[in-house]
């Protein structure tokens, strides 16, 4: 590897940034044999939609066959509100049991940030996932990512802020803001400061697209951009990202184990950094 100390940290950020990355599936494939599992490596994290049109006990289902597979399932599913508070409170009775330990709530894609963060503390205070057994709660909105809009700083979503992380604390769960998805550095670290200029406290998961058959023309900058955010912005609050696939798991698994494993090399050059795999085990 480099000897540049920019490279080197560069380096370790982006392994860093896959260490613990998820892959999300498409809204019409719940099953798990909806992947190939036996390219996955064991603690994968794979998020299940619960969309509407989806049966809980297809949810509940599927995240069973995950966790027979050696995986880790994740389950989004739309926020509730009063009406629907004893059907969610079973949803969660029932994703427990079936060892879902991570949720991703969706509000529809007119909330506000203030507004997700006000019901998501009142689900976590009422619901108390963290006494179910669930660790970790992701925020976002029907596109899997809190919005673009609303993040103005203002007393009333620093407030959001500081009750949703009361909440948190209090529950024992933890909470994480997703991005739409990115598809540019900016889109990603742009979003990043602007909410973490507004209050925001939480860490933060960059969605980005499922690895393409040439990763080095798209997904490869990006990842590399975030890195490098990350290097030179120590408060930075990104901290790993979710793959967002269009078809099957194999190609985004394979390279983003790659990285995870340290299989590369960070140089910077003129043109800014550039990312390498090692030839001897070249995707």
């Amino acid at each position: 590897m480099t000897a540049n100390r920019s490279a080197v940290d560069v380096f370790w950020n982006l392994a860093t940034l896959m260490d613990d990355y998820a892959l999300e599936l498409p809204s019409d494939r719940l099953a798990a044999d909806a992947l190939d599992v036996d390219c996955l490596r064991q603690g994968s994290r794979v998020c299940l939609p619960l969309s509407r049109g989806r049966s809980l006990a297809e949810a509940v289902a599927a995240a069973a066959r995950i966790v027979a597979a050696g995986m880790r399932p994740v389950v989004t599913m739309a926020v509730p509100d009063a009406a629907e508070s004893s059907d969610f409170d079973r949803a969660l009775d029932e994703l427990a049991a079936a060892g879902v330990r991570e949720l991703v709530l969706l509000w529809p894609a007119t909330a506000s940030l203030t507004e997700m963060l006000d019901e998501v503390t009142r689900v976590v205070r009422w619901g108390d996932p963290g006494r179910r057994g669930f660790t970790e709660i992701g925020v976002g909105n029907g596109g899997h990512g809190v919005g673009n809009g609303g993040h103005e700083p203002s007393a009333d979503l620093l407030r959001a802020f500081e009750d949703a992380g009361a909440a948190s604390v209090d529950h024992d769960v933890g909470l994480t803001l997703l991005t739409p998805v990115a598809r540019s550095v900016e889109c990603a670290t742009d979003w990043e400061r602007t909410l973490r200029a507004a209050g925001n406290i939480f860490p933060v998961r960059v969605r980005l697209p499922g690895i393409t058959p040439d990763p080095f023309r798209r997904t490869v900058p990006v990842l590399l951009g975030i890195a490098a955010a990350a290097q030179e912005d120590p408060g930075c609050l990104i901290f790993d990202v979710q793959f967002v696939l269009r078809g099957h798991a194999r190609r985004t698994s394979v390279f983003a184990d790659e990285i995870r494993s340290g299989n590369f090399v960070v140089e910077d050059g003129d043109y800014g950094y550039q990312l390498s795999m090692l030839p001897e085990r070249k995707i």
